[in-house]
């Protein structure tokens, strides 16, 4: 059927076209009256270079990471005190570090560092240095000082256990004798005239290492500290010797709560408990000092408050006073304004004295009391500089001086100054001008009006320092610090009221990063050769120079 169809339409297609080619068709006469020649200007014309497209104006912001090269810095840059309470800091990154050095006076320098790191749950590690000098000139200025201190820290899913073990031994000599002092047959030998002071200690805390459903954070802090001395006094002109060993164990408990309210509100309490034992042959004394701070931190856009009170109670002791602290971005952080006022107390320990003057010989423990008032301004300007300046009036009780007695050789003994005032003007400057330089200038001037005295006593009233840090490619870096300060005043032996020379003590540091694991180190101290130093009778070593090494591993 279907081939039919197709064979009837064949044959209708045929038909019809021989039907049309049978007809004529008209046709018509053409007069050609130019023969046409195409020429080539005629032809269209092809663009072979085409045209520049409009210039995009529009400005696309590019973002990158900031240059991954942090300097360490031989000092805290200036900035307004955090109301936070910080979190412990954080141990070195590298596991293992050894270091060895060698100066003049016979002058030893070892350091230890083992640690397993972050990477695990928990992290130990332990650290120890040695350093130890011989004066060629001067021989009782023999001194050696040992310290240790292993760690731990374990970490669970919320909750961070830590402790610490330290020991330090110092040993050092008595040779404030007067110039015209001749040693005979008779005068003791150098052992005689030692004095070595034992440490141990152990400290236990335990924080909140994640947030807890509550919003809550804790900080809880316990530690125990023994101190003994070691020491041999000169009885009169005898020549004789009594044992003098002084004992001093120290409690201290510190606990931090804070609770979240809200993005901008969070109140806290502080709390601390401080015990002290001070025992010697004679006498028996203990101290006990409790504090405690609840308070309410409020920050809110340019503004951060911190307002509480402060409770002390301790022997026969008790006072309430206000903890007041704000500061306010007047230019963003190119500029800030704060003020504090606040109340301390602290037990002045037989530790803290002999660290700043470790020519004591007479002590007792008492309670210091100081009332601050504190206005100043800072800021950061760029990435470049951070400035912080105030002043400071304090009205104190029980302020340490250090009158120096018996002159063959001269011992300190402390006194506890009854009452008085200080007005001080102070600040520091940090400029960093490239990723490379750094430079620290701090200032501190200071004017004190003890009660019933004309000048304090072993303080000097003016001091300063400047600091300058150098790195270049990674491979030399370049610490620099000049420290100055003027005379303090004190009372001779005899009772004579005078003040002692100002000192300037330049000293210098370059390290050399040969390879990532090897470094190599030299060192001058004093620089200027400074023989006058804070403490009536007691000269430097002048001039000194070392060198060493560091591995990692």
């Amino acid at each position: 059927m279907k081939g039919s169809t197709f064979l009837a339409t064949v044959l209708s297609l045929a038909v019809f076209s021989l039907s049309l080619f049978g007809q004529t068709l008209p046709v018509e006469e053409i007069d050609v009256v130019k023969q046409y020649r195409p020429q080539l200007t005629e032809a269209e014309k092809i663009q072979s270079r085409a045209e520049a497209p409009p210039r995009d104006t529009t400005l696309y912001p590019i973002t990158y990471p900031p240059f991954s090269l942090q300097l360490p810095l031989p000092f805290t840059p200036a900035d307004v005190k955090p109301l936070a309470v910080p979190k412990p800091k954080e141990e070195p990154l590298q596991n293992h570090l050894f270091g060895a050095g060698f100066g003049t006076q016979l002058w030893p320098q070892l350091a230890l560092y083992l640690s397993n790191g972050r990477s695990s749950s928990v992290h130990y590690g332990l650290q120890t240095r040695y350093e130890s000098s011989t004066a060629a000139q001067m021989p009782l200025q023999k001194f050696s000082r040992w310290d240790a201190r292993l760690h731990g820290t374990s970490f669970f899913q919320k909750v961070a256990l830590w402790g610490e073990v330290d020991f330090d031994r110092n040993a050092y000599r008595y040779y404030a004798f007067p110039a015209n002092y001749e040693l005979t047959a008779e005068f003791p030998d150098e052992d005689s005239l030692r004095s070595v002071l034992f440490g141990a200690g152990i400290r236990l805390g335990v924080y909140n290492s994640a947030p807890t459903a509550a919003d809550l954070d804790y900080d809880v802090q316990l530690r125990y500290r023994h101190l003994e001395q070691q020491a041999r006094l000169m009885q009169s002109d005898s020549l004789l010797f009594s044992s003098w060993d002084p004992r001093e164990d120290e409690v201290d408990l510190q606990a931090t709560i804070r609770k979240k309210i809200s993005e901008e509100q969070v109140v806290q309490v502080h709390a601390t408990y401080q015990n002290v034992g001070y025992r010697m042959p004679q006498t028996d004394t203990a101290l006990s000092l409790l504090t405690l701070t609840p308070a309410y931190v409020h920050a809110f856009r340019s503004l951060n408050l911190f307002a509480g009170l402060t409770a002390f109670a301790g022997n026969d002791l008790f006072t309430v006073f206000p903890a007041l602290e704000l500061s306010y971005r007047i230019a963003g952080d190119m500029l800030s304004v704060f003020g504090r006022l606040e109340r301390r107390m602290d037990v002045q320990t037989f530790q803290k004295t002999m660290e700043e003057n470790p020519y004591v010989i007479f002590f007792n423990p008492f309670t210091s009391k100081s009332t601050d008032a504190v206005a100043g301004i800072a800021g950061v300007y760029g990435q470049q500089m951070t400035y912080r300046l105030f002043v400071r009036q304090s009205w104190w009780k029980h302020q340490a001086f250090f009158y120096p007695f018996y002159q063959e050789p001269v011992y300190y003994r402390v006194e506890a100054h009854p009452a008085g005032s200080t007005l001080a003007l102070a600040g520091e400057v940090t400029y960093r001008m490239s990723q490379r330089l750094a430079v620290l200038l701090s200032g501190n001037i200071s004017r004190w009006k003890p009660d019933s005295l004309e000048h304090p006593v072993g303080i000097a009233p003016q001091s300063g320092k400047i600091g300058v840090e150098y790195q270049m490619k990674d491979k030399i870096r370049l610490d620099a610090t000049v420290y100055a300060q003027t005379g303090a005043f004190t009372v001779t032996p005899e009772g004579e009221s005078l003040r002692l020379k100002g000192f300037i003590d330049p000293n210098l540091k370059i390290t050399y990063n040969y390879r990532p694991h090897l470094a190599f180190w030299a060192a001058g101290y004093n620089l200027a050769n400074m023989k006058q130093r804070q403490w009536y009778g007691y000269t430097s070593y002048g001039i000194r120079a070392a060198a060493g090494v560091w591995i990692k591993f």
